[in-house]
């Protein structure tokens, strides 16, 4: 169970990187509500992502999707942001697939919750995607809507 009394959260960490992939581990404290999971993708999924988020952030329109590594138990981060109202507000999708020892979806435990963010709040979290798609910093974090 998550501290209730702590900032609601959802945070990307740079884990590991070899010369064709990183792996990133995320974890997200809202509420009651926390999960983690690590996942392999690119610096340039990354960066092309961060570069979607600031233009969809400028419209408040459409949807904007990270998906990091699969749900076949090698690990899996997904986050679709979405507008929900007139009043700038956001939400995020997230699902975690955890990666298990033997590589098979059956054996994977599974996250879904939908966070409630702001436009400021997004605009922080593509600088810091940026940056660490640039090497420039080792995590991002998106302040999130208590749940």
């Amino acid at each position: 169970m998550a501290n209730t009394n702590s900032p609601a959260r959802l945070a990307l960490r740079l884990v590991y990187e070899d010369e064709h992939l990183v792996q990133i581990e995320a974890h997200l404290a809202a509420g009651a509500w926390a999960g983690a999971s690590t996942a392999y993708t690119t610096l340039d999924q990354l960066l092309s992502t961060a570069v979607e988020l600031e233009a969809f952030a400028r419209r408040l329109s459409g949807e904007v999707s990270l998906v990091a590594g699969a749900d076949n138990g090698t690990g899996m981060i997904a986050l679709r942001f979405h507008p929900v109202d007139r009043a700038r507000h956001l939400g995020c999708a997230v699902t975690f697939a955890t990666a298990t020892a033997s590589n098979t979806r059956e054996a994977s435990t599974r996250l879904h919750i939908e966070l409630k963010t702001e436009a400021a709040a997004l605009d922080r979290f593509v600088s810091q995607l940026r940056d660490l798609a640039k090497r420039q910093r080792s995590d991002a974090t998106l302040d999130v809507v208590a749940a």
